[in-house]
């Protein structure tokens, strides 16, 4: 007796019963991802606004004011190649564009191949500093005189954890790999930037005084 008929019949009904299953545990995945982002949204202050999808609800962002700043936890997908994958973003924006084209960001190969074809990298002489980051913009003086000793060490301090930050005239940046469901990790990250954003805020406001004494001294 020929067992391939048999075999056939039992992978037509086994594939169809494995995709239901990925789909059901996909959207029970996102449900209980929404859930926490839920709790840790309403634990953190912020608003969390689910996103219809084919599916049902997707994450959907965390946004938010706090100390003057607006705060959003967002996921996006990354593609690379044939490939994709996650991550979890936070951005801390200052309350007016810095304007200086400021980009701050951890040394890595691409920043070192960037510097060997010329890119811009200002330096500050906090050693420390200088080795973790490529500082670039405009305006390097104004650059230099926002970076004190408390935002470097601020930086430094983020630098250390988990995931990778940068700095830019739209403020402060924080991604994960995947997505984050530890309100802690979350809790933490916010109130560190939030304490980096509070230093440089400080920082603008004594470099506007500066200018407005030397104005009036003209």
């Amino acid at each position: 007796m020929n067992p391939m008929p048999a075999i056939m019949a039992l992978i037509f009904v086994l594939i169809p019963l494995l995709v239901v299953l990925l789909v059901y545990l996909s959207i029970k995945g996102r449900r209980e991802t929404h859930r926490k982002w839920h709790e840790a949204a309403r634990s953190l202050g912020l608003k969390h606004a689910p996103q219809k999808t084919f599916f049902g609800h997707g994450i959907g962002p965390m946004t938010g004011t706090r100390k003057g700043f607006d705060i959003r936890v967002y996921t996006f997908t990354k593609s690379q190649g044939e490939s994709a994958s996650v991550h979890t973003a936070l951005e801390i924006a200052p309350s007016s564009d810095m304007g200086m084209d400021l980009h701050i960001a951890p040394e890595h190969f691409f920043t070192d191949v960037g510097k060997l074809f010329g890119s811009q990298d200002i330096q500050t002489g906090d050693k420390a500093f200088d080795d973790a980051f490529l500082i670039q913009g405009s305006d390097p003086d104004k650059i230099l005189a926002l970076l004190t000793p408390a935002v470097r060490r601020q930086m430094l301090d983020l630098n250390a954890a988990d995931g990778t930050i940068k700095l830019t005239d739209q403020g402060s940046h924080h991604q994960w790999s995947g997505t984050v469901v530890d309100v802690a990790k979350i809790h933490r990250a916010i109130k560190r930037h939030l304490r980096l954003m509070g230093e440089l805020a400080q920082a603008q406001n004594a470099q506007l005084m500066s200018q407005t004494t030397v104005s009036a001294l003209a």
